[in-house]
């Protein structure tokens, strides 16, 4: 079998390349980033995925996943979204130019939004409500509707789209690693929903499934069990501040603001309210048996993570000397910033 993988070098698609090669697949991958591997099999291209030659790849291919997607949120937001819908916009014309036989798109679990109603589990027919300024689940929520009109205007194309939760395992970094692994874990008080994860391998043993074989349509990928916030906020070995919502809140948007931290301030709404998903289609349809749960996939991330700590871009071994002063860094511009508002009224 002949597939082309968008975002090959990343994340996931790292993980995909080697099960797809060993499966005797010809691979070729298409990325901004080169390719950790070499393989006779696997041919890869170092292309953006806007570029108009993209279309030329897709001679003789059956089977396209599309990964790519910016998934660390960029300050240039129009570059953001141009990657993020252009880029999608691009791989579909190719696939309906060269009449693709099957296509796997990553779409997210954050489709559905982070709300206090939400019930537990949401299925695969749930609306999708993603919190309106998360800009990550707004781009996923368009491409799914881009995704769909292609499917209905192409009929010879089986479409299939994932809705994974939060990765997690030993070479995951997040959103969420990246929260567990700030100097001291800030938890919104009176907030304790229940989490979900699932494990780096086990989402990219989904794609492969989807590549393979099962019936179009939609399917969330979420691993068995849960975690409430309280209980998994100090994995990583970091202390936890209970804190009410608007002192975090403000606490996110000036350690974005001042580069120390690489999350805006909207994806604390993901640690505030749940939106944990029922995956029992992907096993039904695809096969899918996820070898972790929750619990297990964060232990597997805690194996290798649990000694570093992340202040904006920056990566380092704990020391709670270092970690006191960043987090007391953090709350005194915090704390100028409530001043300086609080003056000017």
């Amino acid at each position: 079998m002949r597939v082309l993988i968008t975002g090959s070098s990343g994340y996931i698609g790292s993980r995909l390349l080697p099960l797809m090669l060993e499966a005797g697949d010809t691979v070729i991958g298409v990325d901004i980033n080169p390719p950790s591997l070499s393989n006779p099999r696997f041919e890869f291209h170092q292309m953006d995925i806007r570029d108009p030659a993209l279309e030329s790849l897709f001679q003789g291919v059956d089977v396209v996943l599309h990964l790519a997607f910016v998934v660390d949120p960029l300050r240039d937001k129009e570059k953001m979204a141009s990657i993020d819908i252009d880029g999608t916009s691009n791989v579909l014309s190719a696939c309906a130019k060269h009449g693709i036989s099957r296509l796997v798109v990553a779409s997210s679990a954050t489709v559905f939004g982070a709300h206090p109603d939400n019930p537990v589990p949401l299925n695969e027919d749930s609306p999708t409500r993603p919190n309106p300024e998360h800009v990550y689940a707004c781009h996923k929520e368009t491409v799914e509707r881009l995704v769909a009109d292609f499917s209905r205007e192409n009929t010879g194309c089986q479409v299939l789209v994932l809705r994974p939760v939060i990765v997690m395992g030993r070479r995951v970094d997040n959103f969420m690693s990246r929260y567990l692994e700030f100097p001291i874990v800030p938890v919104v008080k009176d907030k304790n929903p229940p989490l979900q994860f699932v494990h780096e391998e086990d989402v990219a043993q989904a794609f492969y499934l989807a590549a393979r074989g099962g019936p179009p349509g939609t399917y969330n990928i979420g691993a068995e069990g849960t975690l409430y916030v309280r209980e998994m906020a100090g994995a990583f070995g970091r202390p936890r501040v209970t804190m009410p919502e608007w002192a975090a809140v403000l606490l996110a948007r000036v350690g974005w603001r001042m580069r120390l931290t690489a999350s805006p301030a909207y994806e604390l709404k993901y640690v505030e309210y749940p939106w944990v998903v029922d995956s029992s289609r992907a096993k039904e349809k695809l096969g899918w048996a996820p070898r972790y749960s929750t619990e297990e996939a964060l232990e597997d991330a805690v194996s290798t993570h649990r000694g570093m700590v992340t202040v904006g871009g920056w990566h380092f071994r704990w020391r709670k000397s270092y970690a006191l002063a960043a987090f007391g860094i953090i709350s005194l511009i915090t704390l100028l910033e409530v001043w300086c508002r609080i003056k000017n009224r």
